[in-house]
């Protein structure tokens, strides 16, 4: 339901999995500002419409492709493959990416942290590309 209604725009629906205090921080490589000078954190479900207007600002079309959901107990990394059509472009744009999201007791999002580079999302939360291999293998035989 969420990459999905992220997908077509359905921030609201999206919204609905977030705590209305949700922390959310652009990828780490960007400083201060996040992507194309965006604002790198903000905060609530308003912090979130702005951040999404913005950046959505820059595209005609624009979705998201999950690739790999990784289960981390209490958070989530999934990464994706970001694709879309540039604002007066026919040409579709694809860049791997990874979200990662961080739950509360109630299973709502308090902080989503976004990644421009999979393997940097891997390397902060201590992992490599093999550990999430074998973490998969094993839930495939369970």
């Amino acid at each position: 339901m969420g990459l999905a209604a992220y997908s077509r725009g359905d921030l609201e629906l999206v919204l609905l999995a977030h705590h209305p205090n949700c922390e959310y921080h652009g990828p780490p490589d960007q400083g201060g500002l996040g992507t194309l000078e965006l604002q790198g954190t903000s905060r609530g479900h308003q912090g979130y419409r702005e951040f999404e207007a913005e950046w959505r600002s820059a595209w005609d079309e624009y979705w998201i492709v999950p690739q790999e959901l990784i289960d981390l107990g209490d958070r989530y990394l999934i990464i994706v493959q970001m694709a879309g059509h540039a604002r007066g472009s026919t040409l579709t744009v694809t860049q791997p990416a990874a979200i990662l999201e961080e739950l509360d007791d109630r299973g709502l999002i308090i902080r989503e942290q976004r990644f421009t580079d999979p393997a940097q999302a891997l390397t902060t939360l201590g992992l490599v590309a093999e550990d999430v291999q074998q973490q998969a293998d094993r839930q495939r035989t369970r």
